[in-house]
């Protein structure tokens, strides 16, 4: 949080006359929408801006700040900075922190006197503003009486979940879409099973329709809801990027669960678990099929700490995906996970040989689950930074006897969303590199865009400390996001790996091949380098030589094996 940090300080008169002051610290143009809505919805404010981070101060140590409002963005203040900042100042003000929050760190805010509301949920942001204040509220349009407070049991309904919402079709309507869906083979689909809180199902059901006719910007489309049996909810969901599927489903339940909040009625345990499967498109998969993947997803999101999950497109056989927590928790436990390594080749004749690393989970009838088995489940009960930190040390370990043997490799390690969020693995890194006798810079650190975006403060902390031990870092999937450019500028990535998108049907396609070369020039005039990932065959191999792509990756080229030995 800089001193050139633009602070919004609002007073708002209350119902007896008292005065209130609301600091907002954020860039004043992004303030200003909140504090309108907040009037809309009966919470009146005068709002005065201060300019730096001092001035801020100042009106903590006046006493005079009633409450705070953080709104999240990668250069505002992070919730738990403001949280200190204020106990600093003398200022025991409630804190209201707008913005999309890992949910297994939710908990943790609100213990510390913080209330967490989801981006876009005004409803429940002036619930939470009037709550703060100690102030009756009911929205605008709702029959009040002298005792409607904000601590009354059921305060009245905020226009979030107003109007009445459309009736939504029933199961068989639903699988009929979805085998339509698998017969078009369609992509980008998955398909999310929601399960309701009892005394929730109609406040999300309305939610999810009015979604449906009135979509949001964004990247993740509901092309049709329905209702399941008991108080469960499905929704069929089109995502351009199909690898930000866990950050779609930490999303939507933040969302829905911000808006079922707002209806002043709450309840133990998560108010809404998401599950989400996509398809499998070959010929086995059915309707059926998919339902009964994505409502397995659902079951694993119910019995984690953060309310969803996500499953791959792959088959678990007899195996259901409720187990596979507890397989992973005993494969860490007994050291039980496998490496296993993919080569990425250079088109440019590049003599050192470079590897990805990848993870696999022996099954229990012998046949190894891969990553799109099991990696979601792990994400959904908070495993991936131990599976991280598991990969690290035994990836660095092989590379430190491979280089001992005169081989100039060079390994590509995937850091999941979750591990920018724990200091232990830039420590384990650390330790590991010297018990090895490691260096650096024979790792290459791969990151998610959407991670990237979604824990921007925390990336860039992981990124200086990869730099400092001489570490490089890769971008995965590039080419898909309108930020990217912004991104490159910032982190100064040594590797891209591109979106499919830029380079499927590239060699037919006069427009697309264009694009391609371009991206590929501008990558290379910042000296970063090109990947390009699934090549399946020697066609493609000529027309991503003749793009400048630096490095390809794929099945025509090497599958995964358990050693390094790559024939060229």
């Amino acid at each position: 949080m800089g001193d050139d940090a633009n602070v919004a300080a609002s007073a708002s008169e209350g119902a007896d006359g008292s005065r209130f002051t609301l600091v907002a610290a954020t860039v004043a143009e992004q303030a200003e929408p909140y504090l309108q809505r907040l009037e809309e919805q009966g919470l009146t404010l005068a709002p005065r801006f201060c300019a730096r981070l001092h001035e801020l101060v100042r009106e903590l140590k006046s006493g005079r700040a009633d409450l705070v409002l953080v709104l999240a963005g990668p250069a505002f203040p992070r919730p738990s900075d403001v949280h200190a900042l204020c106990r600093r100042a003398g200022s025991d003000a409630p804190i209201v922190f707008v913005g999309a929050v890992a949910p297994d760190a939710i908990g943790a805010l609100r213990d510390g006197g913080l209330e967490v509301v989801g981006p876009g949920d005004h409803g429940g942001l002036a619930l939470a503003v009037a709550r703060g204040l100690h102030v009756p509220y009911a929205a605008p349009g709702a029959a009040t009486t002298p005792s409607d407070t904000c601590d009354a049991p059921t305060p009245p309904p905020t226009p979030a979940l107003q109007p009445a919402a459309a009736p939504l079709p029933g199961q068989q309507e639903l699988l009929d879409r979805l085998a339509t869906t698998l017969a078009e083979g369609e992509t980008r689909s998955a398909l999310a099973v929601l399960e309701i809180a009892p005394g929730f199902t109609e406040a999300a059901a309305g939610a999810v329709s009015r979604a449906l006719r009135d979509p949001q910007e964004g990247r993740t489309r509901i092309e049709l809801a329905a209702r399941l049996p008991g108080s469960r909810l499905a929704a069929l969901l089109t995502l351009d990027d199909p690898a930000a599927g866990v950050l779609t489903a930490m999303q939507i339940q933040q969302e829905l669960t911000g808006r079922m909040i707002a209806t002043g009625m709450r309840a133990g345990g998560h108010l809404l678990s998401v599950g989400i499967a996509p398809p499998r498109l070959d010929t086995t998969d059915t309707a059926d099929d998919w339902l009964g993947r994505a409502l397995q997803a659902c079951d694993i999101a119910m019995g984690s700490t953060h309310g969803y999950a996500v499953l791959g497109t792959a088959s678990l056989g007899s195996l259901h995906a409720a187990e596979i927590p507890a397989l992973m928790q005993r494969a860490l436990a007994e050291d039980g996970l496998r490496l296993v390594y993919q080569p990425i080749v250079s088109l440019r004749g590049d003599a050192g040989e470079n590897y990805e690393v990848l993870v696999r989970l022996p099954h229990p009838a012998g046949d190894d689950l891969l990553p799109a088995d099991f990696l979601g489940p792990a994400e959904a009960v908070g495993l991936m930074p131990e599976v991280d930190r598991w990969v690290i040390r035994h990836a660095v370990g092989d590379l430190a006897k491979l280089r001992a043997g005169s081989h100039r490799a060079r390994f590509f390690v995937r850091v999941s969303g979750q591990s920018l969020l724990d200091e232990e693995v830039l420590i384990t890194i650390c330790d590991t590199l010297r018990d090895q006798q490691a260096k650096g810079a024979w790792l290459v650190f791969q990151l998610r865009h959407t991670d990237l975006r979604f824990h921007r403060d925390a990336a860039e902390k992981l990124v200086e400390g990869l730099r400092r031990i001489n570490c490089r870092i890769a971008l995965d999937r590039y080419g898909d996001e309108p930020d990217e450019e912004e991104l490159l500028r910032a982190f100064r990535f040594d590797f891209v790996k591109l979106s499919p998108r830029l380079t499927r049907n590239a060699g037919s396609d006069a427009e697309l091949l264009r694009q391609l070369k371009a991206t590929v020039a501008a990558l290379r005039a910042t000296g970063t380098k090109s990947v390009v990932t699934g090549v399946e065959d020697a066609e493609s191999l000529v027309f991503l030589w003749s793009a400048g792509i630096d490095h390809v990756q794929g099945f025509f080229l090497h599958e995964p094996t358990p050693t390094t030995a790559y024939p060229g």
